[in-house]
């Protein structure tokens, strides 16, 4: 029941890899919810509990090269288990979402870990505690952290943040310490009741950490003293493939479409042929090509005016990269030029894009490419549309050139090394974000087709590494989020300059490398 409501709610597919590593875990920490034991399935005396109360902790930490599925799965974790819990064992349980990113300098990480006395701790330990037992809920509930990007290890020590330390300030938090983590103020005395305040034996907190990178020992050593993480589980997430890949594509097309063409009488039928040629590898990349050929798909069937339940088959076309789209009375042939799907019969842009393409000048053999993306966006289909290229000029350019359009606001220069990216509770409210300033914008919408263009300067590859959860697909949330006030990224643009190599989570984020 999980794995499907996994895919119904969370539109997420795993494969049979990834379900057979976790089965085992999520089997003890059902079990234990239900019978109150520490897992095991088959215990005397036999003892059901009248409400879904997990006493075996559930830990996993999911890594993996860019693209794979990791962030994916922990957005689709929380709705998918409680709607399996709420059909199998209790339907009042109520599993909320927590997201936690460790994408941040080591100062920035210990002052949202910081524990505080009474009622002016607003640390994520008590953020955590708060959305498990809310003012509306009859008893407590469980609460799925998501603690995303933990970095990578380094030998040197010299690396900010480093995976050994951002382990031990979790382990040292969690328990309800203070110390130990940059900026603390050594030789202070843990706050009263810290005990009482940690979270680190509490079972009903389920904690999922993504990272490109593996667990090095010293840090999986720090994160082992505390109960919760007894059990942590390293598990490396690969992207899925072959049958498996086909069988994404279809649903995930599907939903596509029927929700584009929610007003028609009866759903779409949609059909991608087995020999069709889709992106392998990257799951971003896939999900961005199927978003392309459901927007000239949707484009395809409004042209033939296709009401009562209409047809929309995938298939391959006289050239390896070229895809055909067929519905009754027409087809479109799609062409690959890089990232991009190019119909054979141009339809008319948008005229916003005609005018950004030529003002940004970009170099001869990326204009048409650019002019899709531009399209794309401007139709919906990219959310967020994200433009990265080495050439600081190309970039302003087509920024400056956004924003001359109606409707759209810039947001221009930030520098993720001296700009948040995020605030926390503990930094005042006028602290200058991103993601705040963002939604000031999106705020604004009077109900035009209102758009949002940033542009990011990554000078490093630890500025690459700050912009990633707000530059990727998925909703950019704080601790202190919820799913309404979550920073959806529909209708935004970024334009990423970066200096030197432009690394693999960029490029696994990025519509289109110029």
């Amino acid at each position: 029941e999980f794995w499907d409501a996994l895919l119904r709610v969370g539109a997420y597919y795993a494969g049979d890899a990834l379900r057979k590593t976790l089965e085992p875990e999520l089997q003890k920490f059902f079990w234990s919810g239900i019978m109150g034991n520490d897992g095991r399935r088959n215990t005397a005396p036999v003892s059901v509990l009248a409400h879904f109360s997990p006493t075996y902790p559930l830990s996993l930490y999911l890594y993996g090269v860019a693209g794979s599925g990791k962030s994916a799965f922990v957005r689709a974790f929380a709705p998918a288990l409680q709607s399996s819990i709420a059909l199998l064992a209790d339907p009042e349980v109520l599993v909320r979402p927590v997201k936690q990113n460790l994408n941040k300098p080591l100062s920035d990480l210990d002052l949202e870990f910081e524990l505080r006395p009474n009622n002016n701790d607003l640390s994520i330990m008590s953020i955590v505690q708060g959305r498990r037992m809310t003012l509306t809920q009859t008893r407590p509930g469980l609460v799925a952290l998501a603690m995303e990007e933990m970095p990578q290890h380094d030998a040197l020590g010299e690396a900010d943040p480093h995976q050994h330390k951002v382990c031990n300030l979790i382990a040292r938090r969690f328990g309800g310490l203070k110390g130990g983590g940059k900026g603390a103020r050594k030789g202070t005395a843990a706050p009263r009741n810290s005990e009482g305040r940690g979270i680190g034996n509490d079972p009903t907190i389920l904690t999922l950490f993504t990272s490109n990178y593996p667990l090095e020992p010293m840090a999986r050593s720090s994160l082992l003293s505390l109960k919760m993480f007894h059990n942590l589980l390293p598990v490396k997430v690969h992207p899925i493939s072959g049958s498996e890949r086909i069988r994404f594509a279809r649903s995930y097309l599907g939903r596509c479409v029927d929700t584009a063409l929610v007003d028609q009488t009866s759903d779409c039928s949609v059909a991608i042929d087995d020999d069709v040629l889709l992106p392998q590898g990257d799951i971003r990349a896939l999900v961005r090509h199927l978003r392309m050929l459901s927007f000239h798909g949707i484009s395809l069937l409004r042209r033939l005016r296709c009401t009562a339940a209409p047809r929309l088959r995938v298939t391959c076309g006289a050239s390896p990269d070229d895809v055909v789209l067929a519905a009754p009375g027409g087809t479109v042939t799609l062409r690959t030029d890089g990232k991009v799907l190019v119909p054979d019969i141009l339809s008319p842009m948008d005229p916003r894009t005609v005018a950004v393409a030529g003002a940004a000048s970009p170099p001869a053999g990326a204009r048409a490419a650019l002019a899709h993306v531009l399209d794309l966006y401007f139709g919906g289909a990219l959310a967020p549309a994200v433009v990265v290229s080495r050439d600081a000029d190309l970039v302003r350019r087509l920024v400056s050139a956004l924003g001359s359009q109606d409707t759209v606001c810039v947001i221009p220069g930030i520098d993720p090394e001296e700009t948040k990216m995020l605030r926390s509770l503990y930094d005042p409210r006028d602290l200058p974000n991103l993601r705040d300033d963002i939604m000031s914008q999106l705020m604004r919408r009077d109900g035009s087709d209102h758009l949002v263009v940033t542009e990011l300067i990554c000078r490093t590859a630890d500025a690459q590494m700050m912009v990633r959860e707000m530059i990727e697909d998925g909703p950019s949330m704080t601790a202190f989020s919820t799913k309404r006030s979550a920073l959806h990224k529909d209708g935004l643009f970024f334009g990423v300059w970066v200096k030197g190599e432009i690394t693999p989570e960029i490029l696994s984020r990025a519509s289109i490398v110029i």
